[in-house]
């Protein structure tokens, strides 16, 4: 029996938990990081199925209570057999609304039997302050604590999670107006002035929106697709990349506003 983990990372955050949830289940850890375009689509040519006797964690970050689209997609790939499912997903201190039964059913669709649930908290990826540091060591070391919990419950009878199980809270007007603020936004800016070309920020994009100019090495914004993740800004040593505009300042200071004031914990469901 090992691990088999599939997860989108752009900050890390979400690919910390799963290794602290893996360390907690104390088995051999395979992991699929699926957050570059080139693993994707090394992943999605060929898509290395899970074994008979796999644990399968999947994980993705949440943005406008969705779970982000990309990682769906790879999970959609999968072929279980009926085996037991961790269901993990990452947002920013606000709410995880429709992300966390979207993730069960298709995980169900696809064949496989969740036995477990958990929404960790991420540092915000408009914000520096709003969950700033976050997941921290306490949020690790519950992540750890739920591992060795889902051990102890598949040493059992692993009773599969129903759906009602796992909380659904429907986005709020407010929600729906950052999606569609965000769907309007190009993405970041590149200052050439402080830009030194070093393409950290080119290397960090999941969806390729960022390059390398070929003549002045620097980088410039395709504007093609922007995931609004933020990777590429915080990636940057000089901050040379980052989201400008009133559409973002509003965006930033709405969500420090509504919801900066309390530090959420996390959710487990087993």
């Amino acid at each position: 029996m090992k691990i088999y983990a599939l997860y989108f990372s752009p900050t890390h955050t979400g690919q910390r938990i799963v290794q602290a949830a893996a360390s907690g289940l104390a088995l051999p850890l395979t992991e699929y990081d699926i957050t570059l375009p080139a693993a994707r689509k090394q992943f999605l040519a060929a898509v290395p199925q899970p074994a008979a006797d796999d644990v399968v964690l999947l994980e993705g970050p949440v943005y406008g209570g969705r779970l982000c689209s990309l990682a769906l997609q790879a999970f959609g790939q999968l072929k279980g057999t009926g085996q037991p499912a961790v269901l993990l997903a990452l947002y920013g201190n606000r709410n995880f609304d429709e992300a966390g039964q979207e993730l069960y059913d298709l995980a169900v669709q696809t064949g496989f039997r969740p036995i477990g649930f958990g929404a960790f908290i991420g540092e915000h990826s408009f914000s520096q302050t709003l969950a700033a540091g976050r997941p921290d060591a306490s949020d690790l070391a519950l992540a750890e604590h739920f591992g060795k919990a889902l051990r102890e419950k598949l040493s059992g009878t692993a009773v599969p999670l129903k759906r009602e199980q796992i909380p659904f809270c429907p986005r709020t007007p407010l929600i729906r107006s950052h999606g569609q603020v965000l769907k309007g936004l190009p993405g970041p800016d590149v200052d050439n002035e402080r830009c030194t070309g070093c393409g950290r920020c080119v290397a960090a994009c999941p969806v390729g929106n960022l390059v390398q100019n070929k003549e002045t090495g620097k980088a410039e914004n395709t504007r093609t697709a922007c995931l609004h993740c933020r990777a590429c800004a915080r990636v940057c040593p000089v901050q040379a990349v980052d989201f400008h505009g009133t559409s973002y300042a509003w965006l930033i200071q709405n969500c420090q506003e509504n919801f900066g004031r309390v530090r959420k914990g996390n959710l487990l469901v087993l």
